[in-house]
């Protein structure tokens, strides 16, 4: 029934016809099953738009879809004048061809103005039927047209619009622009921090540590709505699609795990939409992307992003390499890695020996294995050593992924003995 009421949207909304339909699915799908599927279903849906129209007919009223297409008509067959001059449109990206032809037509008709603003590093919203096309070619759509960059931002400093950057511009198809920061706050370093647990338990015991560190305006985004039981009081919770619009202090982004229904989400439309969405670009995980790079903005001082071990996002590691690769031009450059020349190497407990390897395991399998520095404390966690060796292993390993599990440690050892 879902697939029925969707596929009827985004047919009204894109002014279609059943013909239309036939010819689409010729053109799309060669193959004679899915074809033919598809040519069933496109009939049974004849048959309903019908009853629909006819019931609309009945009770004498019309749905949004109508409101929208009627008035386009209306107004490119000069049934009736309108006397706007000048149309201001925000949120452009959002588009959908309906409105698109009501706002052309009402330019043509009155020799209107058109200004608007958008922003496709942030068009997240293909569910709801928006037209990529439309703003990414603007120039067929819209004649005598100039671009200007807002490329002023206050909410966070420098360094997030350098790194979310680097990540959102992997896809080519994205309209290039550098933006500044006037956001002159020193910041919190580091302003991206990527915690990884084992279960269940760990992840929310990482969030509790968090909310213990910062106590207000914390704000924890997701993908889906399935992980809200586990976020403690005291931390907003919604999912990234309704974050675009608000920031926080403190974003605490949950499961960049890889999996179907994690991140980037793998979960896909039933094939039968394809008939009546707009074309997406070709870059695989696009839209995905962008849905990342809503999430990384959101915070005007420190992000964390918490990932499972050994099933961590794709994205995630995208996000590393980029932070690494900035680290290691400024930091100790005896700790690259000399196989793949990007990462680091960290101390690492492997089998019975004490262990150098990089940070990049398991893409870059390089290991340096070494006598135990620790003798018989080789296999105590952190929790279990006493304040010397502690400090010891400070002092001795300068690594992020250790000193941050050090700082956790100390950080919950005072805490015991306030």
């Amino acid at each position: 029934m879902d697939l029925i009421f969707t596929f009827l949207w985004l047919f009204k909304s894109n002014s279609m016809w059943i013909d239309k339909l036939y010819e689409k699915n010729d053109l799309l799908f060669n193959k004679k099953k899915r074809n033919l599927r598809w040519k069933i279903f496109i009939k049974i849906f004849g048959k309903v738009l019908n009853y629909y129209e006819e019931n609309l007919k009945h009770l004498n009223v019309i749905d949004f879809n109508d409101m929208i297409n009627n008035s386009s008509k209306i107004i490119k067959n000069n049934e009736i004048q309108t006397p706007y001059k000048y149309i201001i449109i925000d949120e452009f990206q959002d588009i959908w061809i309906s409105r698109y032809k009501l706002i052309k037509n009402i330019i043509d008709r009155n020799n209107a103005e058109l200004f608007c603003v958008w922003d496709n590093w942030q068009s997240i919203y293909r569910f709801t039927w928006w037209d990529l096309n439309i703003f990414t070619h603007f120039n067929k759509y819209f004649e005598f047209w100039e671009q200007v960059f807002i490329n002023k931002t206050y909410r966070y400093p420098q360094k997030v619009n350098v790194v979310t950057h680097k990540f959102i511009t992997k896809n080519k198809a994205q309209i290039n622009k550098i933006l500044e920061s006037w956001n002159k706050d020193k910041p919190e370093e580091p302003i991206f921090n990527i915690l990884s647990y084992k279960n269940e338990s760990e992840k929310k015991e990482l969030l509790n540590k968090i909310l213990f560190k910062y106590k207000t305006d914390i704000t924890a985004l997701w993908r889906y709505t399935k992980d809200k039981n586990i976020v403690p009081n005291g931390i907003n919770f919604m999912t990234i699609h309704w974050s675009k619009w608000l920031e926080s202090d403190y974003i605490v982004i949950l499961n960049w795990n890889r999996w179907k229904s994690w991140f980037p989400s793998e979960i896909k439309d039933d094939s039968l939409l394809d008939l009546v969405l707009s074309e997406p670009d070709n870059y695989k995980y696009s839209e995905e992307r962008r849905l990342f790079y809503v999430a990384l903005t959101r915070a005007k001082k420190k992000t964390f992003i918490l990932t499972k071990e050994w099933s961590k996002s794709f994205f995630i590691e995208e996000l590393e390499e980029i932070l690494w690769i900035k680290a290691i031009k400024t930091e100790n450059i005896e700790n690259i890695c000399p196989r793949c020349k990007k990462w680091e190497l960290i101390p690492r407990e492997n089998f019975a020996k004490w262990a150098l390897g990089c940070n990049r395991y398991p893409k870059c399998n390089y290991t340096i294995k070494t006598i135990s520095p620790l003798k018989r404390h080789k296999w105590l966690p952190l929790s279990e050593l006493d304040d010397k060796w502690l400090n010891w292993i400070k002092n001795k390993f300068k690594d992020k992924v250790m000193q941050y599990s050090i700082y956790y440690e100390e950080e919950r050892r005072r805490n015991n003995n306030k």
